[in-house]
């Protein structure tokens, strides 16, 4: 059994320090079949965090504003240092998601004009492609994405969650595809901090192992508040939504997972004929 023990420890620090390295998309890769058990969170290629851009409010619900997930790099800024796992995700998310907010306006953008927009919000151009390069392609609309959704339970109870507070069903703004993403991403990254840290927990008696489990456990903590703050930002800001709104849709969400959800389900595609 003691073996048993030190070979899962050794595994898993070893697929963590791979993810590090690797920089695996947000939520899931996007050839996994939702029938599988879901991949590590994302893992950022640097430490040094996205400058953060103001925010412009949409000032009512319906109406797009200039594409931005500010909150998602804002907030990692914020972050513990020790908090890696956490950051790396939210840096992910913030390039993910400012792809997807171009493409919900301008769906024919080509890679290269993409990669110049995004760049041009003060990201990394590296970054940008590494992220471009697993992001998905396809002909679907929000709309087809949202009725794909209607056939997947998970998803389809956020939509449930998200009309009990009040959001009306738009098939053109993608307020409900935030709320997938916070439903994916959260249950995503706090499952995996979690796995690491029962992990460690089991073999208190090697040295250092316990202290890993204790600083896991407050960057579970601190990754199921970040998520809480960006993406009521985001709810505020982009989408419109009032105060009273945004604290019983977050309300709703927590209490929801995911765990299938792919890219295919998460970010409007680049059109498959765009170079």
């Amino acid at each position: 059994m003691r073996i048993l023990q030190l070979l899962l420890v050794g595994i898993l620090l070893g697929v963590a320090l791979l993810w590090l390295r690797r920089g695996n998309l947000p939520t899931a890769a996007a050839s996994r079949e939702r029938t599988q058990v879901p991949s590590s969170p994302a893992q950022a290629h640097s430490d040094s965090p996205i400058p953060s851009r103001q925010l412009q409010p949409r000032g009512r619900p319906g109406v797009r504003s200039t594409p931005t997930a500010t909150p998602f790099h804002a907030f990692a800024d914020s972050l513990n240092p020790t908090s890696q796992h956490t950051r790396s995700t939210l840096t992910n998310l913030c390039v993910m998601t400012l792809l997807s907010d171009l493409l919900l306006t301008h769906p024919e953008m080509s890679d290269a004009d993409l990669v110049a927009a995004v760049a041009g919000m003060g990201i990394p151009e590296e970054r940008i492609r590494e992220r471009l390069a697993g992001y998905p392609r396809g002909e679907a609309s929000l709309t087809d994405i949202y009725e794909r959704a209607d056939q997947i339970p998970a998803l389809a109870a956020v939509r449930v969650a998200a009309e009990r507070c009040g959001l009306p069903s738009d098939p053109t703004s993608d307020c409900l595809l935030d709320c997938f993403r916070f439903v994916a991403g959260t249950g995503e990254l706090v499952d995996f901090l979690g796995t690491i840290r029962s992990a460690l927990a089991a073999t208190p008696d090697i040295p250092g192992l316990a202290a890993e489990a204790d600083r896991l456990g407050r960057e579970q903590v601190e990754a199921r508040d970040v998520f809480d703050r960006a993406y009521r930002e985001r709810f505020l800001l982009r989408h419109g939504l009032t105060e009273a709104q945004t604290e019983a849709l977050l309300g709703e969400l927590r209490a929801l997972q995911a765990p299938a959800a792919t890219v295919d389900d998460l970010y409007l595609p680049r059109k498959s004929s765009t170079p």
